[in-house]
């Protein structure tokens, strides 16, 4: 005897086609919804803590070249280490700069920061 296949969403018995997953549109929609959200919910949280620490850094910076600031006032400003979107190696000197974006920051030691703007 062959087992009864289920709907992936609501688990009502499937009749019909062999390859059928779901009993009607409804379901086949809100099961890919389930998934969107979850993913999107993901993304969302990543994608908020870049944007914070991109606005920290630019308030940080100002309007000058470049600025040195502390680990501490990152810190205090709620700025998230852990997330950044890539590293920059300048070529005159080989320092490694982390970006968020357009804005990028080195450790100098000391637990001093610098802080760029890359164009």
């Amino acid at each position: 005897m062959t087992a009864k296949r289920k709907c992936l969403y609501c688990d009502k018995i499937l009749e019909g086609r062999a390859d059928k997953k779901y009993c009607d549109d409804s379901c086949r929609t809100a099961f890919s919804n389930e998934g969107k959200i979850k993913e999107n919910k993901e993304i969302r949280t990543i994608s908020l803590a870049l944007k914070k620490n991109r606005n920290i850094l630019k308030r940080l910076k100002g309007e000058k070249e470049y600025t040195l600031i502390s680990e501490e006032t990152l810190l205090l400003s709620g700025f998230l280490f852990n997330y950044h979107t890539h590293y920059f190696t300048s070529e005159s000197q080989g320092n490694v700069f982390t970006f968020c974006y357009d804005y990028g920051y080195r450790d100098m030691g000391n637990k001093k920061y610098k802080i760029i703007r890359r164009w």
